[in-house]
């Protein structure tokens, strides 16, 4: 970070929100107060380990799994979500509808809600590279089934 225009400071101190003109907060000199700039809103890490938990099959009571990330992706993806599985249900393997089923990631599912069965972005960190196979209809993603 360079140091403050002002009085040449490197301690910068930041301010959280909300700020006018809806930012997330700001970074001020920790000497003079000087405002330096805005700083972007956090965007929710999707690691292999979140993918991992949130790839367990759907519970046998069929409930779907909470979806994680912030308030407006999952309140959008409840609704990908939901149209997804209805248009996937006859696309894929039993054992790939139920392992999708099992996704609680919702910017997972924003990211592929146009996609068909075929090119669905399964996560890597969840098979091993020999049961990468199509769905019914065949391709190259993943088939958590291990159908060729």
């Amino acid at each position: 970070m360079d140091p403050c225009p002002t009085c040449r400071s490197s301690d910068p101190v930041t301010v959280p929100g909300p700020h006018p003109g809806g930012h997330h907060a700001k970074l001020v000199c920790g000497a003079c107060g000087r405002w330096l700039r805005w700083l972007p809103r956090p965007r929710p890490q999707t690691s292999a380990e979140g993918f991992r938990r949130g790839s367990g099959l759907a519970p046998p009571d069929g409930r779907l799994p909470p979806l994680a990330g912030t308030d407006r992706q999952v309140a959008y993806a409840l609704t990908v979500r939901a149209g997804m599985l209805r248009r996937l249900r006859d696309a894929l393997s039993p054992d790939a509808y139920r392992a999708l089923r099992g996704i609680a990631d919702a910017p997972w599912w924003l990211a592929n809600r146009d996609r068909p069965a075929e090119a669905l972005r399964w996560p890597a960190t969840w098979f091993e590279p020999a049961e990468f196979s199509g769905s019914k209809g065949g391709g190259n993603s993943v088939d958590p089934g291990g159908r060729p």
